[in-house]
């Protein structure tokens, strides 16, 4: 069975009251502290230490941007590190897992609104949550003549 691993410097009570608080910010079915449940996912794919080493303590998935503020509200003020992804692999860089032990896991998945493809100087405003087949689909439906120069294949 794995234990829970606590952010550096935080103790098990704050931690809780920590989690509670991220509960009410994103809906308790957005914060995962579960470790056998919720956590595996959240691991370094290819570690090449013990698999427990890079793991977090939790991980939340924020919808919006002031959920997303609300929660880095509640860290800072708990002292809790968090550690962003979003929908990209990074394998080389350990996946999804935090380089420090202990850290929340900031997954910014949910947020995946396309804010604005300006056709004319040629960018577009996403959040992190945006994948390149999102931003094609919306090219396609749009009619958008811009090249998409994506780094992978699907």
């Amino acid at each position: 069975m794995n234990e829970r691993v606590l952010p550096p410097g935080v103790s098990a009570a704050a931690f809780s009251e920590a989690i509670d608080a991220f509960n009410s910010a994103t809906g308790k079915q957005w914060v995962f502290d579960d470790p056998e449940a919720d956590l595996p996912s959240y691991r370094d794919p290819y570690a090449i230490v013990d698999d427990n080493y890079f793991i977090p303590s939790a991980a939340i998935a924020p919808a919006k941007v002031e959920e997303a503020q609300a929660c880095l509200r509640i860290a800072n003020k708990f002292r809790i590190p968090v550690w962003p992804i979003s929908d990209g692999r990074n394998l080389a860089n350990g996946g999804p897992a935090p380089r420090l032990p202990g850290t929340m896991t900031f997954d910014l998945k949910r947020m995946n609104r396309i804010i604005e493809v300006n056709e004319g100087f040629g960018y577009a405003l996403v959040e992190p949550g945006v994948t390149f087949f999102d931003l094609y689909k919306y090219r396609q439906d749009n009619k958008i003549k811009l090249w998409l120069d994506v780094p992978d294949l699907g």
